[in-house]
């Protein structure tokens, strides 16, 4: 799907323009001219390279997976790829969604292959109110940047909180979900510090370099957004020592509830043990043992049992060993 809005220097909006509209605008270098490609086809995507002719490494860039955010300069126009973020289906699942956008003399043109919430809020925003086309491409990138960079926040924070609620059962109650629950988290929180950390660098151009789109009254709004990712990204790293704590308590706690199992079938065999002897002792089939025919033999036994059971236990006791 494309879509577009293009509010021209005498504050003419139009949408929805076609292929030639479009590269009339483009050549004009006047208006606003804002193109979002969601899921594009090929056929749609030819648009890249016919009409705005861009570097065939950013078109398969668009079409690619890029593992890490970038920017690239390429004289007439800026290239750059960033990832929002979601929770996935999937319980304590984080999943990045790329954006890949060109910034030109008058057009932003944004592309994702996966819905992603930043542009359609702001798409949403200006087409209630289209006036803000009219603030600047600078503008237009920042509303998108920001958005995306705030949607990180409730979610880290999720994933900590998550990470206090498995250490505490971990503690109490070392189970084996317990430990698929925290290797989740905690690969999450490794895959979303991946891309974190570049973005902020990232961000920090946007602040720094003397883009030709960016003007100087509005570096301050990039380098906002760059501390809200700073923040994002040292927070990240903090819970990455959270998740290798909440499984080393996991280890901990778990090797305690063997050791503790060990112990008490420890003690059980030991106090057995002696008694197990016993009676393999006058469970053998000689003739002459004495104890067979005397009266008492088989309460004298038990007794015998009895008393060296409860003195195993009672030693055991004493010696804190249970």
């Amino acid at each position: 799907m494309i879509r577009s809005a293009y509010l021209d220097e005498h504050g003419a909006l139009a949408r929805d323009l076609t292929p030639q509209q479009i590269a009339e605008a483009v050549a004009s270098g006047r208006g606003i001219l804002w193109i979002d490609m969601d899921s594009p086809s090929r056929e749609e995507g030819s648009i890249l390279k016919d009409v705005f002719q861009f570097h065939p490494l950013t078109i398969e860039d668009c079409y690619s997976v890029v593992q890490y955010p970038k920017i690239d300069d390429y004289g007439s126009y800026i290239f750059a790829a960033v990832h929002g973020i979601r929770m996935d289906s999937v319980p304590d699942q984080v999943q990045t969604v790329e954006l890949d956008f060109y910034v030109g003399a008058n057009y932003l043109l944004t592309f994702h292959l996966d819905p992603l919430r930043s542009v359609a809020e702001t798409w949403e925003r200006c087409r209630e109110q289209p006036e803000r086309l009219g603030k600047g491409l600078d503008f237009l990138l920042h509303a998108i940047l920001d958005k995306m960079a705030s949607h990180y926040t409730p979610i880290v924070d999720e994933l900590g909180e998550t990470l206090d609620t498995l250490e505490r059962k971990a503690l109490d109650r070392p189970t084996r979900a317990v430990l698929q629950r925290i290797l989740r988290v905690k690969r999450s929180i490794l895959h979303v510090r991946r891309v974190a950390t570049p973005q902020r660098d990232v961000l920090l151009r946007f602040a720094r370099e003397p883009f030709f789109f960016i003007r100087t009254e509005t570096r301050v709004y990039f380098a906002d957004v760059h501390d809200l990712m700073a923040r994002t990204a040292r927070t990240i790293e903090s819970q990455v020592s959270l998740a290798e704590g909440a499984l080393a308590v996991y280890l901990s706690a778990a090797t305690s509830t063997s050791n503790d199992v060990m112990k008490v079938l420890s003690t059980v065999a030991t106090i057995f043990l002696p008694l197990t002897l016993i009676a393999s002792v006058y469970g053998m089939n000689f003739r002459n043992m004495p104890e067979l025919d005397w009266p008492f033999g088989y309460f004298a036994v038990l007794g015998l049992m009895a008393v060296i059971a409860i003195g195993i236990t009672a030693y055991f006791r004493w010696r804190r060993w249970i």
